[in-house]
């Protein structure tokens, strides 16, 4: 009875920490959003349109949005949406948590790195005062087409459709 028991512990034991290395290893990577990422992202997808979303822990908006792109993202796999919290220095657990209670499969994130955002609204677009969530489509060629509120389901259906992407 005592070696099953110990047996079991042991189990338990393992597949708990299975359990705790596969959780850390599907945790995407958090970069530092701060003046220039937006041109480091959209470099890195030369030549690939992608869809890029701002969004905040408060706003109710950006979590109805943010719910939206993980649908879109089991319907379409393997199109680029990269999310970009705008709460300077957010804490990687809510980002993680927000990301999982979305459904959005991301390999990597970004969260504001700037003690004063207003550096960054004029970095990515010289006309943005913060208002959220701002959601930027970039095809191809790198023309961006921005969006500024919750973007709709037939708006993303629309984009992610379109023969060139």
């Amino acid at each position: 009875m005592k070696n099953r028991v110990l047996y079991f512990s042991l189990l338990a034991v393992s597949l708990l920490m299975s359990a705790t290395a596969f959780a850390s290893s599907q945790q995407p990577v958090i970069h530092p959003f701060t003046t220039g990422s937006f041109s480091q992202i959209q470099d890195r997808n030369n030549g690939k349109p992608f869809l890029l979303a701002f969004w905040s822990e408060t706003c109710s908006y950006c979590m109805d949005e943010l719910t939206l792109l993980g649908r879109m993202q089991k319907i379409y796999p393997g199109h680029e949406i990269v999310i970009v919290a705008a709460d300077p220095f957010l804490d990687e657990s809510i980002i993680w948590q927000t990301m999982m209670t979305h459904d959005l499969q991301l390999t990597e994130t970004w969260v504001f790195g700037e003690y004063f955002p207003e550096v960054i609204y004029r970095d990515v677009d010289t006309r943005w005062r913060g208002e959220l969530p701002l959601t930027f489509f970039v095809d191809a060629q790198g023309n961006k087409y921005k969006h500024t509120g919750i973007v709709s389901e037939e708006m993303l259906h629309a984009w992610f459709k379109k023969p060139e992407l």
